[in-house]
């Protein structure tokens, strides 16, 4: 089983895969409490919940953040909530998504790819959200950051003391130590997605996070 590898001071990362794509799951310690961040596919059910209880032995996640609701980063959330019984925080713009009272196939799509794209990565969930988390708030020790375009309510979460930001899916690191926006295909709003691109450009950070792909270092 896969181990939580720790990646800055705070931030500890579960290297997991689906379909043969990397995917990254998150845990962030802020004053001995700690944050699952993302919980992958639902393939990955019995690995996360096994790296969970090996990285934290005798405590359980406070929370699980949800960058945003695509199957990769949400397959593996009712194992988590079944194991640890935590809150799930989430946008209020992803919340519908993760709710069940919408479905990423009806959002409003820029460009005619998106229709195949989104019934490849999108599910209906029936997920509780027990708390809206909105751009400014804190949660991890983490400011969050509404950037929007992948999704309606996609969040980062920018950690300034480890200067690292834990991003989803704006920036992708499929080749190596080449990061690239979110994949087109699974992106409905390009134009959005790319003002995102370019708000997380902006950080002082030395440590850009993807779910998919290693982290970047620059």
């Amino acid at each position: 089983m896969p181990n939580f590898q720790q990646i800055t001071p705070h931030i500890f990362k579960l290297n997991l895969r689906w379909l043969g794509i990397p995917i990254g799951v998150w845990l962030v310690e802020d004053h001995g409490e700690w944050t699952l961040v993302d919980a992958g596919a639902k393939s990955n059910r019995p690995a996360i919940v096994a790296a969970v209880k090996a990285k934290l032995v005798d405590t359980i996640p406070a929370r699980v953040v949800i960058t945003h609701g695509h199957r990769d980063h949400v397959g593996g959330l009712q194992a988590v909530i079944d194991a640890f019984d935590c809150p799930v925080w989430a946008h209020p713009k992803e919340r519908p998504f993760l709710m069940g009272d919408m479905i990423y196939q009806q959002i409003r799509w820029s460009w005619w790819g998106y229709r195949i794209g989104s019934y490849l990565v999108a599910d209906r969930w029936r997920y509780p959200v027990a708390k809206e988390i909105e751009e400014g708030d804190t949660v991890a020790g983490c400011e969050v950051l509404h950037v929007p375009g992948h999704t309606p309510g996609h969040i980062a979460l920018w950690h300034h003391e480890d200067r690292a930001v834990i991003c989803g899916d704006v920036y992708v690191n499929l080749l190596i130590a080449r990061l690239a926006g979110a994949i087109s295909f699974f992106t409905p709003d390009l134009a959005a997605s790319q003002r995102s691109v370019e708000k997380l450009a902006a950080l002082d950070v030395d440590y850009i996070l993807p779910s998919h792909g290693p982290p970047y270092h620059r």
